[in-house]
């Protein structure tokens, strides 16, 4: 089975989730936050990387994680957090709501810079789901910093 990104299911290791937050980076890092219109990609960036994350989004939440954890860990671009945040991490929710609040606690409560994702979010959760992530936001617990 073929994920609609043409990414193997069975093929999904540590390379292969590098090799995704590296796509997203450089599909995201080219937007100007400060332009009138940042939201227009130039045609060359990398386009497979966003099927390929949303196809993990999907169908292997875990792995989408996974990935998030990785772009964490190679950027601090604003613009690819910001849609790291307002893409993968806000459908994650969406999607699975109570099931992944146990992963985003996790982090939350480990790095700071997960934290600040959370302030690029909008509210695609129930009003208690919201109000814990928002709890998160505001702890300072971490010690990556």
């Amino acid at each position: 089975m073929l994920l609609i990104s043409g990414i193997n299911p069975s093929n999904i290791g540590p390379s292969e989730i590098s090799r995704i937050a590296k796509a997203w980076i450089e599909r995201y890092e080219k937007i100007n936050l400060d332009d009138e219109k940042p939201m227009i990609l130039p045609a060359d960036t990398n386009p497979w990387g966003d099927p390929a994350m949303f196809d993990l989004v999907d169908y292997f939440p875990e792995k989408a994680f996974l990935v998030i954890d990785e772009v964490l860990l190679q950027t601090d671009n604003e613009a690819v957090l910001c849609n790291l945040a307002a893409g993968p991490l806000e459908s994650l929710l969406a999607k699975y709501g109570e099931a992944v609040m146990p992963q985003i606690e996790y982090r939350a409560k480990n790095s700071s810079k997960f934290r600040d994702l959370f302030s690029w979010m909008y509210q695609v959760t129930s009003d208690e789901l919201w109000e814990r992530i928002m709890a998160l936001a505001n702890t300072n617990m971490d010690t990556d910093r």
